[in-house]
């Protein structure tokens, strides 16, 4: 006698099952929903991005500046979709465009998390405990929850990643062309969607020893259809901008401290990178550069890490453990290679390698299930689970914690109303010179010089050329307006004569509301962003040499950016 679809011989539901699917699928968005509701997060780098969409919306181009044609972001999608939202909700504030934004990245995490599960269809006996604790892996890891609801291309990210995982897995001799699309997504998604391309490949290749001719072809046409489907935003950002590279990339330069090391000393420095990389992941955002998080935090990110790392090199007949592993180890190297590079690993670049990492400690637990007798087996499978969700729990209610304050205190407490300072006082042909671009630079629309130069070519060009730090660039651009975190200011005053020609005119100091909360987990992280000086040039200091540069078209009423 057959059995039914989506149950195996012994009755039991498999994962085919559409209410199984459906509890997964409503648990992912009273998931996503509460953490975007709780917390109001919205990503630095979103309003960077959208300060574009909003332009091409209301008709002056994709550009940050208008008449300045600076390839200013990052993610295609994260660019245009939100400029499509913009222009369809009436052009009148940010929020409506984040919310349909939100609303796709919620579809998009759900559909991977389905895709991921049915992947670990097998043996029956052991696949129900561990789709079990893989849904409540995704719906705890707190970094890819936080960075598909802030703004940031997150979901995108892993939905590609699920669809690559399936074709890999399912042999690319027959899915190459499923493969090509999902090769040109992650393209759209983000530039460095190339480097996943390039893993994959070398997965595939991996997985089918025997046939790598056949794979080769394989990947040759797969690769056919991800240039036609990038292609014509490749030709047509290099004809609009001069460079089909995001400006984004050209200006974080690289990180003075390893550039001309021996090449011994420089292979031990970036095998530390690949290590302090892999471990990062499963830390909660900058929790490496802000000290402050207990002793255990680093230990469970290493312990995800080294497993993650050795599961593909332990005898199994696990190809989807392995090649979540093998996968792992080649985002781990990539990340390496930024904080190598740039000397700073960036958290939004981190969801589909922990998703990679997840697989492993899912696959992991399923090892455990399948061995006999049964019931002992399944329950060290559910005691290893636990051990690695408890704390993936807490650290997901301590990040929510996190967020919540820093948006309320940081972001719309301290970084909106400088914007809004900034554009009551700006004039429309002065400039403002800052690091901090994304909210101060929407709500001001003022015309911005940033550091390192992400939407400024002559920052960057002086940045890359000379090698000048952010004071070195004051006296050569001559801002009108500076605003300067409170390290940033110490910094330049240690530079003779740098802010003899500008005047105090508004301090924004948050610590005094952060020093009410008792218990902010991570607080080192909201400090470094709590004290902000605006400067502005005294009227009889030298002329400013950038009077030459295109001014901001003044919004509208309708589209004036207003504080949350």
């Amino acid at each position: 006698m057959g059995v039914a679809p989506g149950r195996d011989a012994e009755g039991t539901c498999g994962w085919d099952d559409r209410q199984a699917v459906a509890t997964f699928v409503g648990c992912v968005i009273l998931v996503l929903l509460a953490y975007a509701l709780q917390t109001q997060h919205v990503w630095e780098d979103y309003f960077i991005t959208f300060r574009h969409s909003r332009n091409l919306a209301e008709g002056h181009g994709l550009l940050y500046t208008p008449g300045e044609r600076v390839h200013g972001f990052t993610s295609p999608i994260n660019v245009l979709l939100p400029a499509f939202f913009h222009y369809i909700t009436g052009c009148r504030t940010y929020a409506p465009a984040l919310w349909l934004w939100r609303m796709i990245s919620i579809a998009a995490y759900a559909a991977a998390g389905v895709v991921f599960l049915r992947l670990m269809r097998g043996d029956r006996r052991a696949d129900r405990i561990t789709q079990v604790f893989f849904a409540l892996y995704l719906l705890s890891e707190a970094k890819s929850i936080a960075y598909s609801m802030n703004g940031q291309e997150a979901a995108f990210m892993l939905l590609c990643l699920a669809i690559c995982f399936t074709c890999a897995l399912e042999g690319m001799q027959q899915r190459w062309l499923l493969m090509g699309v999902g090769w040109g997504a992650f393209m759209w998604t983000r530039p460095d969607g190339c480097v996943y391309v390039t893993a994959f490949a070398v997965l595939s290749l991996v997985l089918e020893p025997k046939a790598w001719q056949q794979v080769l072809a394989a990947i040759a046409k797969s690769a056919a259809v991800c240039t036609g489907l990038y292609g014509p935003w490749f030709t047509w950002t290099w004809w609009y901008y001069g460079t089909p590279i995001p400006h984004t990339i050209l200006a974080k330069g690289t990180n003075p401290e390893t550039v001309g090391l021996p090449p011994l000393i420089a292979l031990g420095t970036y095998l530390a990178s690949f290590w302090h990389s892999a471990c990062v992941v499963f830390q909660p955002i900058y929790a490496d550069l802000f000290f402050g998080w207990p002793a255990w935090v680093g230990l469970f990110g290493a312990a995800c890490a080294l497993i993650g790392c050795v599961w593909c090199l332990i005898p199994s007949q696990d190809r989807l453990g392995r090649a979540a592993s093998l996968m792992f180890i080649m985002l781990s190297l990539y990340l390496a290679l930024i904080d190598f590079k740039v000397g700073l690993v960036f958290p939004w670049y981190m969801p589909p390698v922990a998703v990679c990492g997840l697989l492993v400690l899912a696959r992991a637990i399923h090892r455990v299930a399948s061995l006999s007798p049964p019931t002992r087996a399944q329950a060290w499978a559910c005691g290893l689970g636990t051990l690695f969700l408890v704390p993936m729990l807490i650290l997901y209610a301590l990040t929510v914690i996190q967020i919540r304050i820093q948006q309320r205190e940081i972001e719309f407490g301290t970084r909106v109303p400088i914007g809004l300072y900034l554009r009551e006082n700006v004039k429309p042909n002065e400039t403002v010179y800052l690091e901090c671009l994304g909210y101060i630079g929407y709500f001001s629309n003022a015309h911005m010089l940033d550091y390192p130069g992400l939407a400024t070519p002559s920052v960057a060009q002086l940045k890359s050329r000379e090698n000048l730090s952010f004071g070195e660039v004051i006296p050569r651009l001559k801002p009108d307006w500076l605003v300067l975190r409170r390290q940033r200011a110490n910094d330049v005053g240690d530079l003779p004569g740098v802010l003899d020609a500008y005047e105090v005119a508004k301090l924004f100091d948050a610590t005094p509301r952060l020093e009410q909360y008792r218990t902010i987990p991570g607080r080192n992280y909201l400090l470094w962003d709590s004290q902000f000086a605006v400067l502005k040039r005294r009227h009889d200091a030298p002329a400013e040499t950038t009077s030459g540069l295109p001014a901001p078209v003044p919004p509208t009423t309708a589209t004036e950016p207003r504080a949350p």
